[in-house]
């Protein structure tokens, strides 16, 4: 639950906070240190669309959350 409520907050501060590539770009710079590549920009231009409403771009957020690179692993 708190992670859900983080994510929709999230996503409502990413509205109108530039372009879709841009909020591409520095959710990931944010989240992993690096930009994202063809495949992954593609993609999640594919989930926010050129208009990006709350809802997509908590979707966005959760696909970047659910990256690999945050999986633990005991």
């Amino acid at each position: 639950p708190e992670v859900a409520k983080l994510m929709e907050e999230g996503a409502k501060g990413l509205i109108g906070k530039g372009s879709p590539s841009e909020i591409i770009h520095k959710t990931f710079m944010a989240a992993l240190s690096r930009p994202p590549s063809r495949s992954e920009s593609m993609a999640a231009i594919g989930v926010i669309g050129q208009e990006p409403t709350a809802e997509r771009l908590e979707d966005f957020l959760w696909s970047v959350f659910m990256l690999p690179e945050f999986l633990y692993v005991n």
